[in-house]
């Protein structure tokens, strides 16, 4: 009753003020940067703002997980640059208020391919209104806790390499 799976987003709703740019090649080796971002919205409620976090995310091949209500919290990993254009779409939709409160970016090693690097399973799970104790164990139990932890704004920014 508290999710939304991958597909329970409308299809092909792009939510307000554009969307997002095609989904990138997934590159393999030292070239990869990835990224995680948690972003803190007021609330996230409105029906299509809803659906372009889900969908924008699936178009970019991107990982992770929203609540809805308040506050609303976005947290969302895969190759930066297309983490960097989510981020940017979700920015241009009018928003109370929306933040990124977490960043982490991994430069990949020889070998290392984006779902090498995924923390969450591939896919974007939505929480509902009063589910944010299960967005946190599945940010626990997928060994993204610190970066969770940054919605309270226990922690800034890190990288890794």
């Amino acid at each position: 009753t508290g999710t939304r799976g991958e597909t329970g987003a409308r299809k092909g709703d792009r939510g307000e003020g554009g969307g997002v740019r095609k989904k990138m090649d997934i590159p393999i080796g030292e070239n990869i940067m990835f990224g995680r971002r948690l972003v803190y919205s007021h609330h996230i409620i409105n029906p299509n703002k809803r659906a372009a976090v889900v969908n924008w995310a699936i178009e970019l091949g991107l990982s992770g997980c929203s609540k809805i209500g308040w506050p609303g919290v976005i947290v969302v990993e895969g190759l930066e640059q297309n983490v960097r254009e989510y981020i940017h779409a979700l920015s241009r939709l009018k928003w109370k208020y929306l933040a990124v409160r977490g960043e982490e970016i991994l430069h990949g090693k020889e070998g290392d391919t984006v779902d090498s690097l995924r923390a969450f399973p591939r896919g974007f799970q939505e929480f509902g209104v009063d589910c944010m104790s299960e967005m946190a164990k599945l940010c626990r139990d997928c060994g993204v806790e610190s970066l969770f932890q940054t919605l309270f704004k226990k922690k800034g920014l890190s990288e890794s390499q």
